[in-house]
């Protein structure tokens, strides 16, 4: 076997224990306290963690503010991106791109959607 394939093999090798840790790791999860909770407890706990009005989200992912809450595990992701409610804030000025205004309606589904602009007085 020359080096480049042995490289291979080692890699496969390599990726098939990352996702048997993954799988160990998200086993361990489904253990915690806090996964007992219904969905619709958690969702509403999630719900509070959104950001204060006039609090601006950050499309860098060091600033991501209340979607952190969503990286914690997968189970968190899935209630996070489900839920109608934690998407129903458009705040005009502080949106960043269109493609962010987009998934914010998208994932809001059919629940109100609020909006809030901000004026701007002349000098």
């Amino acid at each position: 076997m020359d080096s480049h394939a042995a490289q291979e093999s080692i890699d496969k090798q390599i990726s098939a224990h990352e996702s048997a840790i993954q799988d160990l790791r998200t086993l361990r999860n489904t253990h915690a306290g806090i996964s007992k909770l219904p969905i619709e407890v958690l969702s509403e706990i999630l719900l509070l963690a959104r950001l204060p009005p006039g609090t601006s989200y950050q499309e860098r992912r060091e600033n991501r503010g209340w979607l952190n809450v969503a990286g914690v595990c997968r189970n968190w992701r899935e209630i996070t991106l489900n839920a109608p409610r934690i998407w129903d804030t458009l705040n005009t000025p502080e949106l960043n791109t269109l493609e962010w205004a987009e998934t914010l309606i998208a994932r809001s589904k059919d629940v109100p959607l609020h909006q809030r602009f901000k004026t701007w007085k002349s000098p």
